[in-house]
């Protein structure tokens, strides 16, 4: 098996922005960071840090440190990255052209057709539901639920599924599985029963559905390459596209619940808003974002909006004018390891003299701590560390001192 190789980017330069409404940006692109596209197709933040989706390639960055993975050198298995989803059990699910990767801490597994029942290697949504279940989207094969090492197919041969082209899964508070589709309208499973809303059959403005999402208030808003329609439970439909409320935008890529019946939608012409009663625009001819062609977002813990552009890179957002986002470390130094190879121990030079202690972190390839000890420094920049009982592979090495960060990668034979 391919050991997974973690690159790990200390200190990036940042462009702050700040527009006239008093909005805080930030924007990270290939030129200012270790982005690996500046396509960012998706997005998921969590209390870790904030996983970033492109077509080249995974990147995770928790306020400070980059950590990229890309199919050549981790366990990726493919780099056009379609949807990131995190279950009620802290395993991180990523949605890929060649398959579905799990992410916990018993390492990284990839989920194919070669090695199991998944009916496609074409992932585009991942979803999953209170009974620990993972539901999967699939381009051309319709939808599927993992429970254990089975997998149950749903699809436009054995089911009321519209089509087999599924842009999104998702799955609301009562459990039932909804289901936007290619050119098939919206539908609806609760374990009995399909029921399908179309151009045909209700006030949904267009059968590609791409984002479903479900606000405070028990409301369905979907997202449609021709507005945002939003149906209440009481079966009442509102569209809302450029024709009715006077925006230039059509497509809608995705959507995030601010609060109670406030959301936020990434389209073609920008970042589109809804306060609760009316709709406003944040784009890059009113505000400091770079570019109107929006493919993603999520919202942080601090309350900060991240934006996915088609071509120009990731941006953080907070209308607030505070940013809750860590204030970057020191810039790493270069650590000096070896014998590197090594078996048993590793001997390393701290280039920087340092007062009181220091804190030293073994990090393996899939981003696991394995190792962690507290070394007294005593004038002394010659450390030596017993590895013996790590596994083979590829680790990097960092010491966090009064001085700063020194960081280093090693190979245990």
């Amino acid at each position: 098996m391919k050991a997974a190789f973690l690159t790990a980017i200390f200190a990036v330069s940042v462009s702050f922005f700040n527009s006239a409404d008093a909005a805080s940006w930030m924007h990270y692109d290939q030129d200012n960071s270790p982005l690996p596209s500046n396509y960012v197709s998706t997005i998921l933040s969590d209390d870790e840090g904030t996983w970033v989706g492109t077509d080249n390639g995974l990147a995770f960055f928790d306020g400070s440190d980059w950590f990229i993975y890309d199919s050549e050198t981790s366990e990726l298995p493919d780099n056009n990255i379609r949807d990131i989803h995190k279950d009620n059990t802290g395993k991180i699910w990523v949605a890929t052209d060649k398959g579905l990767l799990e992410i916990s801490t018993d390492g990284w597994q990839t989920h194919s057709t070669s090695n199991s029942n998944i009916p496609s290697d074409y992932i585009r949504s991942v979803a999953s539901d209170s009974e620990g279940n993972i539901w999967i989207g699939t381009w051309g094969n319709g939808i599927a639920a993992k429970n254990g090492n089975n997998w149950t197919v749903y699809n436009t041969d054995n089911s009321d599924l519209p089509s087999d082209g599924v842009f999104t899964v998702e799955i609301d508070e009562l459990g039932v599985i909804w289901v936007g589709t290619f050119n098939g309208g919206v539908s609806k499973f609760n374990g009995l029963g399909w029921t399908t809303y179309n151009t045909s059959n209700s006030e949904l403005p267009h059968n590609h559905v791409r984002s479903i999402n479900f606000d405070q208030n028990h409301i369905a808003w979907f997202g449609t390459e021709d507005g945002v329609v939003r149906k209440t439970p009481g079966g009442h439909w509102d569209v809302y596209n450029a024709e009715n409320i006077g925006y230039s935008f059509h497509t809608i890529y995705g959507g995030v619940i601010e609060s109670a019946g406030k959301l936020y939608f990434a389209t073609d012409g920008g970042i589109l808003k809804f306060n609760g009663s009316d709709f406003s625009m944040v784009t890059s001819q009113n505000s400091s974002l770079p570019s109107n062609n929006v493919r993603s977002l999520a919202l942080d813990l601090n309350g900060n909006l991240w934006v996915g552009s088609g071509n120009d890179g990731l941006s953080i957002y907070n209308p607030q004018g505070t940013l809750g986002v860590k204030e970057p470390l020191k810039t790493a130094e270069s650590l000096t390891a070896y014998p590197n190879p090594t078996s048993n121990e590793l001997t390393f030079l701290l280039p920087n003299k340092s007062s009181g202690n220091s804190e030293i972190t073994v990090v393996n390839g899939t981003g696991q701590t394995v190792l962690t000890k507290q070394i007294s420094n005593g004038g002394l920049s010659q450390h030596i560390l017993d590895v013996s009982s790590l596994s083979t592979g590829t680790y990097f090495i960092s010491v966090y001192s009064s001085t700063g960060i020194s960081q280093g990668r090693f190979v245990k034979l």
